[in-house]
């Protein structure tokens, strides 16, 4: 099986991502243009900077102790009104690098989110 950690990204450790990282993950799951670094840093700057925002990334250990960005999601938390201000959340842009899909590493994903969101 595969060594990964899921991370997430805050402003502590955010240097650890590149808009190339992102550019390859995304491009799997829809057409997107890669953003220049000072775009990127503008986005990444917001996410982690936003209370409603929470960016997971899933990262493979390597054998030289370097990890590579394969899988990502965003959990976006609002509170309902109608729901007498519970808190709800949408999970979005989940995805796993192709070449780690079928290996369960997005259940595990899953998984996770649900635990952490049961949990605020």
């Amino acid at each position: 099986m595969f060594d990964v950690t899921i991370e997430i990204i805050s402003k502590e450790n955010k240097e650890k991502l590149k808009s190339q990282h992102f550019q390859n993950l995304y491009s799997q799951l829809t057409q997107c243009e890669l953003l220049s670094e000072k775009e990127f840093k503008c986005w990444l700057d917001y996410i982690t900077e936003n209370k409603q925002v929470l960016l997971f990334c899933m990262f493979l250990k390597n054998n030289d102790n370097s990890h590579d960005l394969i899988g990502t999601a965003c959990l976006y938390i609002k509170h309902c009104y109608y729901r007498f201000m519970a808190n709800s959340a949408t999970i979005e842009d989940l995805v796993i690098d192709a070449k780690y899909r079928k290996n369960g590493l997005g259940k595990k994903n899953n998984r996770l989110y649900c635990r952490l969101f049961t949990g605020l």
